[in-house]
Formats: C-alpha cells, sequence, structure tokens
C-alpha cells in the first residue's frame, strides 16, 4: 500500500490490492512463495524498486527524483515519509553502512543497488532505498506514511476503506468540527485505535 501511494500518488484500487495481496490470477502476489522468503524490509525494497522503475510509478518517480544522486534521493523521501529534514550524517548513516551478506561486504547503498540493477544513483536503487525507508517507518510506526497505512487499515477491518485515494492525504489525519485529529480514519466510528 504505502509503496504504491509514494510511487504512484494513490492507493490502489480494491481489486488492484487483492490481486497485490491475494489474487488468484496472481501467481506472485505477496503472499505467494516468491515473497515469503524476503523479510519486511526486502518485500518493501523489492516491490518499490520494480514499482519505481519499470511499474506504475516510474514516469512519475523519474521526474521527482531522476536528477538526484542516490543522497539526495533518500534525503528527499526520507522528509517526505518521515516527516524531517535528515542531516547529511544521517543520509550517510543510511547509505554508507557497511553490511556483511553471505559473506561479502557491501554498503547499503550497493545493496539497493543489488534489488535496482543500475548502478549506485539508478533509478531502480534509488527506488529500492525508498522501499527500505517505508519499511523502516513502518517498523517504527513513525511520519505520515506509516500512521495513515495504520489509518487505512482501522477502516479495512471495519469495512470503511477508501481505495484509489491519496493515502497520506486522506488517513494521516482528519477534522472533526473544526479539529484536526491524528489518529482517525476518515470513516471510522469515533475511536482512536491507538490510544486504547
Amino acid at each position: 500500500m504505502l509503496a504504491y501511494q509514494f510511487f504512484t500518488g494513490v492507493t490502489p484500487r480494491a481489486t488492484g490490492v487483492d490481486f497485490l495481496v491475494a489474487g488468484a490470477a496472481n501467481a506472485n502476489d505477496l503472499n505467494d512463495a516468491y515473497y515469503v522468503k524476503f523479510n519486511i524490509e526486502n518485500r518493501y525494497i523489492n516491490f518499490a524498486s520494480n514499482l519505481g522503475k519499470i511499474g506504475e510509478g516510474a514516469a512519475r518517480f523519474q521526474a521527482d527524483y531522476g536528477s538526484l544522486d542516490i543522497y539526495g534521493a533518500v534525503r528527499t523521501a526520507y522528509a517526505k515519509i518521515f516527516g524531517t529534514d535528515p542531516d547529511a550524517a544521517k543520509v550517510s548513516s543510511i547509505v554508507d553502512t557497511l553490511l556483511v551478506l553471505n559473506g561479502v561486504t557491501m554498503t547499503r547503498g550497493q545493496y539497493f543497488a543489488s534489488y535496482g540493477l543500475d548502478g549506485l544513483n539508478g533509478q531502480g536503487t534509488k527506488a529500492a532505498a525508498v522501499g527500505w525507508l517505508l519499511a523502516e517507518a513502518v517498523k517504527a510506526d513513525i511520519g505520515s506514511y506509516a500512521r495513515a497505512e495504520d489509518h487505512f487499515l482501522v477502516d479495512l477491518v471495519d469495512g470503511n476503506a477508501q481505495f484509489n485515494v491519496d493515502l497520506t492525504g486522506v488517513y494521516a489525519s482528519v477534522v472533526q468540527n473544526g479539529s484536526t485529529i491524528a489518529g482517525l480514519g476518515p470513516t471510522t466510528t469515533g475511536f482512536d485505535l491507538f490510544s486504547l
């Protein structure tokens, strides 16, 4: 949901969500054998890399991030996802942190490039970095994207979810009686899941 929102500006339609999550016609939906082997970070990285490089969000992502290097893309996406501008040290800690994978030492940026398959500053690599940032936001439950997804899921459970909308615009907060109240989706029935 979040990757689709980030790269296209809207959530999928209800039929699109079904196709992505449990589509009978989709042998590689997010709950099938291909994705089962991935942890949450790699699910987000893989999906984002494809969506931002060759998928429905590629043109929009290219327009917004194409001229940026990996550091600029991470800085810009971080601010959008978490709602705060990271300093250069934070961006460097994201891109330049060393990882060991199957006995090979690489930077996290190089890891993203292994998904993007287009070099450290390639569109797929930058999209993979966005996927990782989205996963970290969800895990920490921080920022407007994570908050909006929480609220959407409440509405999904109670049967009032809105599809094919700007998730962060519709679900990040709601105005009731002239006051902005974070924690409620637009169609929930008056309880804040996060204060229970």
